[in-house]
């Protein structure tokens, strides 16, 4: 079982810092969730590696902007940009990285993807 450590939002849901995480997330999106320290897992429900092979996610993650921020490297950047849809050059710097990808995610949810 995933908790949330901290506020994660999706297009669909909020949840808040204690909450159990859903099914939703891909095994990518849990390992960066990890790695951000965002969730934590407890007790024995963690997910197998098969379960996260076979598991199909239902919906993308957009972050706002202070979860963006809180990831530090261009290059996770441009990984979370990829799994949202969005190519990001590596050649921007990473305020422009965070603005580029804040921008398509504004675009995203006005036209309804999200």
């Amino acid at each position: 079982m995933y908790i949330a450590a901290m506020n994660i939002k999706s297009c669909k849901k909020t949840y808040k810092k204690g909450d159990v995480l859903g099914n939703e997330f891909s095994k990518e999106d849990i390992s960066r969730f990890i790695k951000m320290g965002a969730v934590f897992s407890r007790g024995e429900e963690r997910l197998t590696a098969e379960e996260f092979d076979d598991y199909e996610p239902e919906e993308i993650v957009f972050f706002d902007e202070s979860d963006l921020r809180k990831i530090k490297s261009k290059a996770e950047l441009r990984e979370y940009g990829k799994r949202i849809g969005f190519e990001a050059s590596m050649e921007l710097t990473r305020e422009e990285m965070i603005n580029s990808l804040l921008n398509y995610i504004e675009e995203a949810r006005e036209t309804g993807e999200c």
